[in-house]
Order: C-alpha cells, then structure tokens, then sequence
C-alpha cells in the first residue's frame, strides 16, 4: 500500500516508468501553459466523443502498490515495485526482500501472472494493485478511496502503462494497455481508458464555464513577457522548487493561488531549511526580490493557475456525473465519494492529472487518510 509519500518519476536510460503525474495547473509554473491549454482542448473534446490525434485519457485510479508485471524475452514471467528496476522472477526472491507489504502484493501477483494466458514475451505493464486474492469484502480501500468489489477473491490491478522488455531496458510504448493479455483465472483487470461508447457528454454550461475560464487563462498569460518571464523560471532551482511546494499546499487547503499567498508560504518554507542562518537570509532575500521585481508577471501566472483549477474542478464534475460509465466504481466514505481523477497523455506534450483541488479536492482527503493511517503528514 501507498506510504504517505508521493512517487517521483523515475527514469534512466534503463527504466522509463511513470510515477508522480503533474496537475494541470502546475504547468503554468514552468511556462508550459500551451501544453496545459492542448490537454483542456483534447479533453474537452473527448468528453463530446471527438478524438484529438495523439490523445489518450483514462480514469486516474487511487490504488494501493505500485507494480510492473511481465514477461521478459526469454519467456520468464517478473514482478517489480514501481519501477522495474529489480525485477522478482520467483517467490523465494520477494521473500528475501524481507518487507513484508512487498510479500503480501508482489507473490499473489507473480502467481497471477503465471495465469495470463495472452501475456507476450518482452512485454510488461504498469499498474495499482486494487486488491490481492485474499480480500473478500464487497468494498476495499487500495488508498484513500473505497471502491466497490466486483470481482472478490480475484487479484485486480489498475493497469496505467505498456512496455517493451528487452534485456534490462523497460520503455513505455503506449498509454492504452491491451488488457486481453492479462486475462486469466482469477485476474482483474478494470478498463480505465476513456472510448467512445461512454458518452460522457459536457453539458452545455459546463462547456461554456470552461471557455471563459480558458480565455482568462489565456488571457494572464498573453500579458507583455509573462510567457517568457514563466519559462525562464526553473532556472532558478530552489525558487521553482518552493513555488511548486506552494502549489501543493494550495491544493490540499483552499485550492487558490496569490502572490500575497506566496510571500506568506515563502516566509515559513524557507525557515524550515535545515540550512545556516546566513544561507537562509540570503535565500529569503532572494526570493523576496525575485517576487517584487516581477510581481505583474507572477500575478499573471496565478491568475492563470487559479483559471486551470477552475477548469479542473469543471472536468472533475463531469467526471462526478458520469461515474458510473466505469467498471471500477467508487463507494463513499468519510475521507472521499468520488473518483480520483483523469489522466490526459498528448504527444508531445507531459501528461497531466485532472484531480479536483482545494477543500473538497482528493488532496485534502488524502492527506486526512494518510494521518489517520500513519501519524504523519507527507
């Protein structure tokens, strides 16, 4: 099961899986705004069954571990946590790893995957685990969401990611699984992808809310040198780092962004650096300088990000509506009653996440749900 810790993305020349997915609104942050501005058109269009070239979207599941399960060339079924990295071609391999949590997932799934009859050599995906075979209960809770079990006693994986296997190399070659590979006895697997036939349908006004705030997104950013000013922004490392912090407090209280906001998160961020005192003046006196230089333009880009969550919170309503067109289906409880989100891949650009923000974002109650389970906030 997830720890309170986000997952980054890791990725070397070896291992190319997707970990931590970035909102759709934190690209603004970086200058990205067109790419963020590509994944609203795309989905928006989706959502009235017109598909964008290149475009993929899929239900974002909160599930618990995350695993890469395949077949390497040579025809020999693996498992792995999260990466790929270390791969386990046999139970007595998961054992020695001497964690018990890795045990309890990774076995049932490798013996699952002895049973996935269509499974290709040199072929692996990446997935949540849902729940293992043990779990009979007609809810379970792989996170923060409670989601009803339509298959008890049955390994189910929410499957995000396929990839090529050769040697040690694991490289993504599409964001739509074939499923049919993992079918076998036993083995669940849910379709997350959303097709045609769901006619998700975005209601007129809906519609109509998510061109204004766009053509105010558009609008903040089109202002004299903010696009520029915004893309030379991750040069400046510890700046963009903290800014990124802000954004991620913001979606786990109030879901709004200001530049009166970042001067007050900014204070307390950089107190709390374990660094020397002169190191800590001199940063704050930095960032202090960079905000009141260029206030007009970092005024824009909140105004901007404020203009994506918006449409986000839009997105995640006709999500709401439409619950039901998915196989995995939530269950309420006290910490969240709907579904996670929607993740948009565009070619070419990064792929986001469409997760409500703010307090009744998933955020929020994910963190509520992780202080409850471990004591602690991440």
């Amino acid at each position: 099961m997830h720890t309170f810790t986000q997952h980054i993305q890791y990725m070397t020349e070896d291992v190319q899986t997707t970990g931590h997915l970035t909102h759709l609104s934190d690209l603004v942050l970086s200058g990205n705004h067109e790419s963020a501005f590509a994944h609203v058109d795309a989905t928006t269009k989706r959502f009235n069954n017109s598909i964008t070239k290149g475009h993929d979207l899929s239900l974002k599941a909160d599930g618990g571990m995350s695993v890469i399960v395949g077949k390497d060339r040579g025809g020999d079924h693996f498992v792995s946590y999260k990466s790929g990295k270390e791969r386990h071609y046999n139970h007595d391999s998961i054992a020695r790893t001497g964690k018990q949590h890795m045990i309890d997932t990774l076995s049932p799934l490798l013996s699952g995957a002895g049973k996935m009859k269509g499974l290709k050599s040199g072929t692996a995906f990446q997935a949540d685990v849902l729940h293992t075979p043990e779990h009979s209960d007609s809810t379970h809770t792989p996170n923060t969401i409670s989601y009803k079990t339509s298959h008890p006693n049955n390994l189910s994986i929410a499957v995000h990611g396929q990839f090529a296997v050769a040697g040690d190399s694991i490289t993504r070659t599409s964001n739509v699984p074939d499923l049919s590979q993992l079918k076998g006895e036993g083995v669940h697997t849910p379709n997350l992808h959303v097709h045609k036939k769901m006619n998700m349908n975005l209601s007129k006004d809906r519609h109509h809310d998510i061109n204004q705030h766009m053509s105010d997104a558009r609008r903040s950013m089109g202002s004299e040198g903010t696009a520029e000013f915004a893309q030379s922004l991750p040069q400046n490392k510890k700046f963009s780092t903290m800014i990124q912090a802000y954004s991620n407090n913001s979606a786990r209280t109030d879901g709004k962004v200001s530049v009166d906001g970042l001067r007050t998160f900014m204070q307390g961020h950089v107190e709390k650096r374990k660094v020397s005192d002169g190191l800590r003046t001199k940063e704050l006196e930095s960032h202090t300088n960079l905000i009141n230089d260029n206030e007009h333009h970092f005024t824009n880009m909140l105004n901007a990000h404020n203009s994506l969550t918006s449409v986000t919170n839009e997105v995640s309503n006709s999500l709401r509506n439409n619950a039901s067109n998915f196989s995995l289906t939530p269950k309420g409880n006290k910490h969240y009653s709907e579904h996670e989100g929607l993740v948009s891949s565009l070619e070419g650009h990064t792929p986001v996440k469409f997760v409500r923000r703010g307090e009744q974002g998933f955020s929020r109650a994910n963190k509520a749900s992780g202080e409850e389970r471990f004591g602690s906030t991440p």
